[in-house]
């Protein structure tokens, strides 16, 4: 059950949005079970960048929302999220694994936020809870024939990735390279 604010961000609805704001609305509760979401938060899943504008004007909690812009892959919402201070490096509160939003990027292949993110100045070596970096993500779902290259790998390292950083299993990528072909051009590049 969704409040209010939250069906005017899911549809894209300017004029009550603004109409709630103005009469008080908070737009920082919270709706749902074990993950709670915002309007915000809603907003930026869909992409819908004038209730987003509103809601973030309005004193909305920003950090929710940066990590789900960038899974969605709204390279403009991550953009304005970050122009307006978000933490670049925050780690996800939600989730199991604790990722940064570089680390989500490079996993789900948003190349135009997965490029902001390292232009902005992200810290490509953080790690997440299992111990991986976003070296780690960026071959993720990486093999013959995907869509994702191993480009998103081949940046990180042109960007000074380290990659002697250790995974909780103490293994570093080149111990946990898993690929049946086409790896020595990995193997090469490190």
């Amino acid at each position: 059950e969704y409040t209010a604010r939250m069906v005017a961000a899911h549809y894209d609805l300017v004029d009550i949005a603004e109409t709630l704001l103005t009469n008080g609305a908070d737009p920082n509760i919270e709706y749902g079970g074990r993950l709670k979401v915002t309007a915000l938060a809603v907003a930026a899943s869909h992409g819908h960048k004038e209730v987003f504008a509103i809601l973030a004007d309005n004193g909305a909690d920003i950090t929710e929302a940066f990590h789900l812009a960038v899974s969605k892959g709204y390279a403009d919402i991550v953009a304005d999220l970050l122009d307006r201070g978000v933490n670049i490096n925050d780690q996800e509160k939600g989730g199991y694994d604790k990722m940064t939003a570089l680390m989500t990027a490079a996993k789900l292949g948003h190349k135009e936020v997965f490029d902001l993110l390292l232009e902005k100045g992200a810290n490509m070596n953080l790690q997440c809870n299992e111990g991986n970096t976003a070296l780690d993500y960026s071959l993720s779902n990486v093999y013959p024939g995907s869509v994702k290259t191993y480009s998103y790998f081949m940046t990180l390292l042109e960007h000074g990735a380290d990659v002697g950083v250790k995974n909780s299993e103490g293994k570093t990528i080149l111990q946990t390279l898993d690929c049946s072909e086409g790896c020595e051009k990995y193997y090469q590049a490190l």
